[in-house]
C-alpha cells in the first residue's frame, strides 16, 4: 500500500488555502484558523484523513499544505512500516521547532501510532496536544469545536459526498492474528458496521453523485453482521452504486 506525504518547501509560497462554505466568518468555531493533515500508511488511513479534513472544514478552518502555515497540525499515522515510528518522529521534530518559533499552536497524533504503546512517549517527549487511536478519531470533533460525537459510525459524523469515487469503511480491525502482520494490534479485534448503515451511507453517496464506491476493511471477506455474509453485502452494494470495489481481502 503506498505512503502519501508532501514535502515542505519555502516560506515565500503563498498558502493553499480550502475553505469550507458555510456561515459567515465568527459564527463557527474555526473560523480564521488554519490547519494541516498529513498522511501516512494504507487506505483505511486515507479514508480516516479524509473524514478528519470534513471535522476541521465542518468546524471552519481553512486547510493548508504546509506545516508553517498551520494553526493546528494532525499526524494521521502508520505503523504498520518498520520504520513508521522514525519517520514520525522526524516530523514532531520539524513541528516543536516550529512550536518554539511561534509558528504553529497545536499538534494532534492520530492513527495506528496512536493505538501503540508509543504514542504516550512521543506525547510527553513532543508536547502533543491530542492523541487519538483508530477507534475514537471522531473525538476530534470536539477537539476542533464540534457537537461531541459518540462513536465511530454514527450517521452525522462527516464524510465525503459530491465525489466521483469514495470509501466506505464496513469493518474495522482483524482476527486472524498473523505472525507477520502488526495491524490486529493496533487496530484491534475485527467489528463489523451494520448492513443498514453502510447502505444508508452508499445511498447517500450516489444521490450526492457518487459513481464508483469501494468498501474498504482489513479483511473485507471476513465481514459478518445479523447471519449476513460479505457476499450478501456486496450483492445489496452492487444493486445501488454503479461500480463497486473492495480492499483488502484476507489471501486465504
Amino acid at each position: 500500500m503506498s505512503e502519501t506525504s508532501t514535502t515542505p518547501v519555502r516560506l515565500t509560497r503563498k498558502p493553499e488555502r480550502r475553505t469550507p462554505p458555510g456561515p459567515a466568518t465568527g459564527t463557527v468555531p474555526g473560523s480564521g484558523k488554519t490547519a494541516c493533515i498529513r498522511t501516512f500508511g494504507c487506505q483505511m488511513n486515507v479514508h480516516d484523513s479524509d473524514r478528519m479534513r470534513r471535522m476541521i472544514l465542518d468546524a471552519g478552518y481553512a486547510e493548508v499544505t504546509r506545516y508553517e502555515d498551520a494553526d493546528l497540525v494532525i499526524l494521521n499515522t502508520c505503523y504498520v512500516r518498520e520504520n513508521a515510528v522514525d519517520r514520525v518522529r522526524g516530523h514532531l521534530g520539524e513541528l516543536t521547532r516550529l512550536r518554539r518559533e511561534g509558528r504553529l499552536k497545536k499538534v494532534a497524533l492520530t492513527g495506528c501510532i496512536g493505538a501503540a504503546e508509543e504514542s504516550e512517549t512521543l506525547r510527553h517527549q513532543f508536547g502533543i496536544d491530542l492523541v487519538l487511536g483508530t477507534h475514537n478519531t471522531y473525538e476530534l470533533a470536539e477537539f476542533v469545536g464540534l457537537p461531541t460525537m459518540e462513536e465511530t459510525y454514527t450517521p452525522e459524523l462527516p464524510g465525503t459526498g459530491g465525489e466521483h469515487s469514495a470509501f466506505v469503511t464496513i469493518m474495522t480491525g482483524c482476527n486472524y492474528g498473523c505472525s507477520y502482520c502488526v495491524v490486529p494490534m493496533v487496530r484491534g479485534r475485527m467489528v463489523c458496521r451494520s448492513k443498514e448503515s453502510i447502505l444508508s451511507e452508499v445511498d447517500r453517496l450516489v444521490e450526492g453523485g457518487t459513481g464508483y464506491v469501494t468498501l474498504l476493511g482489513q479483511t473485507v471477506d471476513a465481514w459478518r453482521r445479523d447471519g449476513e455474509r460479505f457476499c450478501d453485502l456486496l450483492e445489496a452494494v452492487a444493486e445501488r452504486a454503479p461500480r463497486v470495489s473492495f480492499t483488502t481481502s484476507h489471501p486465504s
